[in-house]
């Protein structure tokens, strides 16, 4: 099976700005129902689900579209910041699964990204690439972004000597992973620029920034013409979330609200699949709806 993962933690309050990161993620997985069809979606959390605003929201999801798994991780075990960045990777150690995508709760799903990764699958892998890079910024600095990150399981699990998630911190005791992008050291320097177990072999695209590998990284409009066409209401959707906003910039400097405002409203104008169930499943949960009302505004 190929999976698409997320990790959640934290109260839902504005003082840990975590709230965003609850609200953006029912967005995101919106949009991760129609452009993600065929993959299971893990969202791996800690024990603060269950004084989340939207974590009943959040299970009758799970009851509706079955991809969608909530999975609980102790929060006491791993009390590492970007510890629980990495339970992303979690799904690597997993026998059943093929295709491993790591993402950020507070990003969108997008046409473009969703191409790369189908080109990764389809060409990548078939031509020995085991690693699937993405950067879409200037800022993404690292070879290995850990939201924007993917695996061929089978061959990091034949390759490595790491057989568990917890062998694979321990083989970097030099880091702590208590501060923010400790992960995408890690990972960076564990299959890519440090790779002592195996050489690496990437697929890389390209959005926005450098490229971190030698030579030439995949062209946009090469990944872009030889992937399969999508469902032309979703692709719409997601590629026009930002072109649509007057405020590109500035709702990303403040908390994002505007950033999941926008996605959500895009989502309803274009049709996307999802989005009419999920309006009034939150118009049927007080707690959901007093929570993302803010975010959502007349939406719900």
């Amino acid at each position: 099976m190929n999976v698409l993962s997320y990790s959640i933690w934290g109260p839902a309050t504005a003082v840990t700005m975590h709230e965003v990161y609850w609200a953006s993620l029912v967005t995101a997985l919106i949009g991760d129902i129609g452009i993600y069809r065929g993959w299971e979606i893990r969202v791996y959390h800690d024990a603060s689900i269950e004084t989340s605003p939207v974590r009943d929201l959040l299970a009758r999801m799970s009851e509706r579209w079955p991809q969608i798994k909530i999975v609980p991780c102790s929060g006491e075990r791993y009390p590492g910041l970007c510890q629980r960045m990495l339970w992303r990777v979690l799904p690597l150690f997993d026998p059943e699964v093929e295709i491993l995508e790591c993402r950020d709760t507070d990003s969108l799903p997008t046409a473009k990204e969703r191409k790369a990764v189908e080109w990764f699958v389809t060409k990548g892998v078939g031509r020995g690439d085991f690693i699937h890079m993405m950067r879409s910024a200037h800022a993404h600095a690292t070879p290995i972004m850990g939201g924007m990150v993917g695996f061929h399981c089978p061959t990091v699990r034949e390759s490595y000597p790491f057989k568990s998630f917890d062998e694979l911190l321990a083989h970097r005791k030099d880091l702590s992973l208590t501060t923010m992008n400790q992960d995408q050291i890690f990972l960076s320097d564990t299959f890519v620029t440090k790779a002592i177990f195996v050489a690496p072999r990437c697929s890389e695209h390209i959005f926005e920034g450098p490229s971190m590998l030698p030579g030439t990284p995949v062209p946009l409009d090469q990944f872009m013409q030889t992937t399969p066409d999508m469902d032309p209401a979703t692709v719409k959707a997601t590629d026009n979330v930002y072109e649509e906003s007057p405020w590109p910039q500035w709702y990303i400097k403040a908390g994002q609200i505007y950033h999941i405002y926008w996605a959500f409203h895009s989502m309803n104008k274009y049709k996307v699949e999802a989005y009419a169930e999920v309006v009034e499943m939150i118009k049927a949960d007080d707690a959901a709806r007093g929570f993302l009302s803010k975010f959502l505004g007349g939406a719900v």
